[in-house]
């Protein structure tokens, strides 16, 4: 049985790789398709605060915002997730504490988020040995109450190109601003799932990724990324909100 438990969104404070301050192409590539290919799919399961979007992502208290939520609703669409409303603030609260919750903290509601029996086998991805009496044991056997994250990937995904790989210097710390293309084998679940955010996947994509340097592990790490279509404009601006950011220390 596979439940894996996770303390940070999105895994970009995991990814590094060895390499020397001058990082070229080829080792950018090597890196980046390491990067994109690890569990890129972290869902909160157990007891879940929902908040307003003013507030930032909580995994050690199970706090998400309400545009995560939103993607957990996609998943339970598809019969991945199962999710149960414990307490919804903005149509009743009881005493100060909710009060306080509710206009202080930005506490919206509070559910439980589980997995379902084809959500266990979405999560075992690619494991063949998982079969649908296992997911249906494990879906039986955890409590809505149990915290615990699940993490899976979106499919594979291969760099084709790496068309710019550029220094950037704030202080005594290093950068690189890495751009390139990438092709992907999408799983059915998960483009399905981003069309009912509104978003259409293509199989060629495009990114932006900012590495920083550790000159004492001699390593690099993934501290921001954006992603789009090939043929589309990016919709985030992560990268250079990230190097704004940077700059003004």
């Amino acid at each position: 049985m596979r439940l894996k438990i996770l303390t940070l969104w999105i895994l970009l404070a995991g990814s590094t790789v060895s390499f020397g301050a001058d990082l070229s192409d080829a080792s950018a590539k090597h890196f980046l398709e390491d990067f994109f290919n690890k569990h890129d799919i972290a869902i909160i399961g157990g007891p879940v605060t929902v908040v307003t979007d003013d507030f930032p992502r909580d995994v050690r208290n199970s706090r998400i915002p309400t545009a995560e939520f939103n993607q957990y609703k996609a998943w339970e669409k598809l019969g991945i997730l199962h999710i149960e409303t414990a307490q919804d603030l903005t149509g009743k609260f009881a005493g100060w504490k909710d009060w306080n919750a509710l206009t202080q903290e930005g506490v919206r509601t509070r559910v439980y988020v589980t997995a379902t029996e084809k959500g266990w086998l979405f999560i075992s991805w690619p494991n063949k040995g998982l079969d649908a009496n296992w997911a249906k044991e494990l879906a039986a056997k955890l409590s809505k109450e149990q915290r615990s994250s699940l993490t899976t990937t979106t499919g594979v995904k291969r760099v084709t190109r790496i068309v710019r790989n550029e220094q950037k210097k704030t202080g005594a710390d290093e950068y690189r601003v890495v751009m390139g293309l990438y092709s992907a084998q999408w799983r059915p679940e998960v483009v399905q799932h981003r069309l009912l955010l509104g978003t259409k996947l293509a199989e060629k994509r495009k990114f932006i990724v900012l590495l920083k340097h550790d000159p004492f592990a001699s390593t690099w790490k993934a501290i921001a990324a954006d992603h789009a279509n090939e043929n589309e404009e990016f919709h985030s601006k992560n990268v250079d909100s990230t190097l704004r950011k940077l700059s003004a220390f």
